[in-house]
């Protein structure tokens, strides 16, 4: 007799396999395959407050600058850097912005003027459809001129 002539036993495998993948539901747990862990559960919103040091050249036009700037080559351990400058007050970040104004000296073709250490404040998914649109707010924590190139 074959298995194909017990129908009780598909609907009984398939209704353990069921309780298997439903069960995290019962216990209240994050488990595999549902998860009700609160980022993937509940709604978020979808507004970004993100730290950035820019560099704004003599035209207006702005160029985020790079970890290399903020004295590291790790894009994670920039981040961390400014926003600690950020949070430490005006003198952290100032003394931040001198340390990257001195490095956007060096840079060759970078041609910026002045460096800014601020926050931006950006509907995401709108920013994603559009890069080219402006934040919705923005908070400039520190400002400084780099020294103009010399002949």
């Amino acid at each position: 007799m074959s298995l194909g002539d017990r129908p009780w036993f598909a609907y009984l495998a398939t209704s353990v396999v069921a309780a298997l993948v439903l069960s995290p539901l019962a216990r209240g747990t994050d488990s595999f395959p549902l998860s009700n862990y609160p980022m993937f559960a509940e709604q978020r919103s979808s507004v970004a407050k993100l730290e950035q040091a820019v560099g704004i050249r003599a035209d207006g036009s702005e160029v985020t600058l790079g970890p290399q700037y903020l004295g590291t080559k790790e894009v994670l351990q920039a981040k961390a850097h400014l926003e600690r400058a950020i949070r430490g007050g005006g003198g952290t970040s100032g003394e931040l912005c001198s340390a990257i104004a001195a490095r956007a000296h060096e840079a060759k073709d970078l041609g910026v003027t002045r460096v800014e250490l601020r926050t931006v404040t950006h509907d995401a998914v709108a920013y994603f459809k559009n890069p080219q649109q402006k934040p919705i707010a923005k908070e400039v924590h520190a400002s400084c001129q780099v020294e103009p190139k010399r002949s």
